[in-house]
């Protein structure tokens, strides 16, 4: 064989193995069919859809698109307990996921005012370590805990409440309990009245329609008969409407707007009395939230985007969200079913930026190592639905022991589970022994707000009547 033939194999060989390479790159860097963020209560999802292939991602953290940046919002934990006094609150926080920064949303006040309050009366008095127990026979027990109860746009809406019990004192102030709610500024942590989200005179007419109703239903119960009258009487002396506790909606991908009548008294279960909801006229932000809202028929909602469909079946009884991804004219492919309902759908395109997809995809990594999150593994075409490792038939990420629940208030018993927050993402905080720790947000409760599927709220459940 001749060195010319030899160069002309080398050649051939040469160019078969750059196309060839050529191929493979082309396969790899090819752009996906569909991508998108779902998002529940507590949790998102990344789906991808290449050439028939639905990968799915799940963490436990909540996204949100503000402004065309991406934010994950989280509450975190503030520890500043004693033996004999227990001080812990929710802070919430908003990430810029390509910065990596945080600004402090929202912190219970009180909280924070009795824990400086009682370092200075007790110099002597060492903060617990974060592996310290608990003292279930404190003397002060004082808490706040922040719900999230729904996401439009760059709009919160949320559920604070207090709680402080004490030996200490008279009996008016050892007992104080507080609930409210409220709508915030994602960009800002400022708390909005209605008319900075919508038109003065609408805004001003649904105020003066929740005053009526609110009045109408307090004036029947006050003059209820009965041996329950008395405690009745007494209860709603708790309540009054307050035209800045509110949430924020949607029906039909419409704005709708929900008084919720907060209470503030000795009783620690008198929730918020929500009345019902209000349609207003869409303002000009809103038009960004309905590319993220469904179209909702029965069981189905779906969200579409050109000729790509998501279409999520409830199965209420079985608490079961199935969802599918129809792409153009081909069939549907099963992606997932949820164990919570779907609020919000984020579809990624071509405007999504190289180091927005980057810090999305650190963002991913970094909460699947949340309270030991685990990574949701990717389904083949014509599988079963994602799961877990574990095998269960539907996906439910790690859950978490409501720790800070309404009836224990132990929230420190997850002092050693909590995953530490750095000092970018908890600049407010002032003394080194302060303890700001992430929450997952099933372990924060973010789970218990349903705000759009909510029920109107029966006056036994805050014991009255």
């Amino acid at each position: 064989m001749t060195m010319e033939t030899l160069r002309r194999r080398g050649a051939m060989l040469l160019t078969a193995l750059l196309s060839a390479s050529g191929i493979a790159c082309a396969k790899r860097d090819r752009a996906p069919d569909a991508e998108l963020l779902v998002v529940s209560a507590d949790s998102t999802f990344w789906v991808t859809s290449t050439n028939g292939a639905v990968r799915v991602r799940g963490v436990p953290m909540l996204v949100a698109r503000v402004d065309g940046r991406f934010h994950e919002i989280y509450v975190a934990d503030d520890d500043q307990s004693y033996f004999d006094a227990v001080f812990v609150s929710h802070r919430l926080f908003s990430r810029d996921l390509e910065r990596g920064d945080s600004v402090e949303l929202h912190s219970d006040s009180l909280v924070r005012a009795m824990a400086r309050s009682y370092a200075i009366e007790h110099p002597g008095e060492a903060p617990l370590s974060p592996d310290d127990p608990e003292n279930d026979n404190a003397s002060i027990r004082a808490t706040g805990d922040i719900e999230i109860l729904g996401l439009h746009g760059p709009y919160l809406s949320f559920e604070h409440h207090t709680d402080i019990d004490s030996r200490n004192g008279d009996a008016a102030a050892a007992h104080q309990h507080a609930y409210r709610r409220g709508v915030l500024d994602v960009r800002t942590g400022g708390i909005l009245a209605l008319p900075a989200l919508f038109a003065r005179e609408p805004s001003d007419s649904a105020i003066n329609a929740g005053r009526r109703e609110w009045k109408a239903a307090r004036d029947s119960l006050l003059v209820s008969p009965g041996l329950a009258a008395p405690r009745t009487r007494r209860a709603i002396a708790d309540f009054a409407f307050d035209p800045l506790s509110f949430t924020i909606g949607s029906a039909s991908q419409a704005p709708t707007v929900r008084f919720a009548v907060p209470a503030v008294g000795h009783n620690p279960d008198l929730e918020p009395i929500e009345l019902a909801p209000r349609r207003l006229p869409s303002p000009e932000w809103w038009r960004l939230v309905v590319a993220e809202l469904p179209r909702e028929s029965g069981n189905l909602e779906t969200w579409a985007r050109s000729t790509d469909t998501l279409v999520v079946a409830a199965n209420h009884d079985a608490h079961l969200w199935a969802v599918r991804l129809k792409l153009g004219a081909s069939d549907a492919h099963a992606v997932v079913r949820l164990s919570s309902a779907v609020d919000r759908v984020l579809w990624l395109d071509g405007s999504v930026s190289a180091s927005a997809r980057k810090a999305l995809t650190r963002a991913f990594a970094e909460a699947s190592e949340y309270d030991g999150g685990a990574p949701v593994a990717a389904n083949q075409p014509g599988s079963a639905p994602v799961t877990l490792a574990s095998a269960h038939p539907f996906l439910h990420l790690p859950s978490h022991d409501h720790v800070a629940s309404k009836t224990t208030r132990q929230p420190n018993h997850s002092r050693v589970a909590a995953r530490n927050v750095g000092a970018d993402d908890a600049a407010g905080r002032k003394c080194a022994w302060t303890r700001v720790r992430r929450r997952p947000p099933r372990d924060a409760r973010q789970d218990g707000g349903r705000l759009r599927d909510a029920a109107c709220t029966d006056a036994l459940r805050h014991g009255i009547g």
